[in-house]
């Protein structure tokens, strides 16, 4: 096997495909790239038996056929060491795989081909159509909500869904939770089955859907995995094995406070309170009178903070409190200009943009006791 390959493009490759692989593991081979020249191409694919990646290399040049595997931190960081537009020449001799760039010279051990582990083949039972743009966008809205608890792994990720003939996204950790809804570019098919995708796979696909742009992605389920390719990268993930909860049983309807209120103005507010948080708890409380919010914020042997904003109130004055964090991160998933606020004393803080239908996008966080 022999090839070459531009530095930049070579670093994209190999930083992509390192990025699936486990950095501690116990198998030497889960640590090493598969290098296969075609006679047109050059690939690298990676796994950690959860996710695989298969990658491109733009513009390398294939002279002699050949398939092996070479520690991928290893070779990442040979390429990234060369300088930009440098050509670097790939060549396995024996058991070795011979990295030379002008004058600097790698060699590295490889492990056969063979040992390299394939993905076992399922049939795509499901496919669904969306723009890039569009998918991008609403992860964006609703990964700040996924939780991290290994109790409830089910929530470890985003619950991918039909959701009134719309694609639903939604994630949450039980103290927050994010809806984005994603118009499909086709009728979602009958029947369509709601998957979990794991938090640690979430990132690659967020990468791949704002890389498409305006570009239609083609999402393919089967029974464990969702697979997904765009331009020169293909990569499959395993998915949840588990059940996400009914989520519309904790959206509250009919709360008796209700305003309006310019999303900038109140996350200002929130970051202003949240500067006294040396206790941990993060708590504000916001107080709505007939015209305004008063938010403030109390840390015992510390002192106050307040700060007060214009909102137009449409339900009754009440108050409520949250943690500034979930706040900040709800108010920058909606990114628009004024949002609409609505919650029962003590029960859940809902959010939606002004221009949005009430069964449409929204944040929600969970209300807080304060004092």
């Amino acid at each position: 096997m022999k090839f070459t390959m531009e530095r930049d493009a070579a670093l994209r490759a190999l930083t992509l495909a390192t990025r699936t692989i486990e950095r501690r593991n116990t198998v030497p081979i889960l640590g090493h790239v598969l290098i296969t020249a075609h006679k047109s191409r050059v690939s690298l694919a990676a796994t950690n038996m959860d996710r695989w990646m298969t990658i491109e290399i733009g513009g390398a040049s294939t002279l002699k056929t050949g398939t092996t595997t070479a520690d991928a931190a290893n070779m990442l960081a040979f390429v990234r060491a060369t300088a930009a537009g440098t050509q670097i020449e790939v060549e396995l001799t024996g058991e070795k795989l011979v990295m030379r760039a002008g004058r600097a010279r790698a060699t590295l051990l490889t492990l056969p081909a063979a040992d390299f582990p394939a993905m076992k083949p399922e049939e795509v039972s499901t496919e669904i159509l969306v723009a890039g743009d569009a998918l991008a966008r609403a992860i964006g809205q609703v990964a700040h909500a996924q939780s991290d608890e290994q109790t409830r792994y089910y929530l470890n990720g985003i619950f991918i869904h039909d959701r009134a003939g719309k694609l639903g996204l939604v994630a949450t950790d039980g103290h927050r939770l994010g809806l984005a809804i994603v118009e499909p570019s086709k009728p979602l098919p009958e029947n369509l089955p709601g998957i979990i995708l794991p938090r640690q796979s979430v990132p690659e696909l967020l990468r791949i859907a704002t890389e498409a742009k305006q570009d239609e992605l083609t999402l393919e389920i089967s029974e464990t995995r969702l697979q997904v390719a765009h331009t020169d990268v293909e990569f499959s993930t395993r998915l949840v094995d588990g059940t996400f909860p009914d989520y519309d049983r904790v959206i509250p309807r009919d709360n008796e406070c209700r305003f309006n209120a310019g999303r900038v103005a109140l996350a200002g507010a929130v970051a202003r309170c949240a500067t006294l948080a040396s206790d941990g708890t993060s708590a504000v409380r916001m107080q709505i009178h007939k015209a305004s919010a008063e938010l403030s914020r109390k840390v015992e042997g510390e002192g106050e903070i307040s700060d007060e904003i214009d909102i137009q109130v449409n339900g009754q004055p009440s108050f409520t409190g949250f943690n500034c964090s979930y706040m900040t991160a709800a108010l920058d998933a909606l990114a628009c200009p004024d949002v609409d606020v609505e919650f029962t004393t003590g029960g859940p803080i809902v959010l939606r943009r002004s221009t949005d239908p009430k069964d449409g996008e929204l944040q929600i966080v969970m209300a807080m006791r304060v004092v």
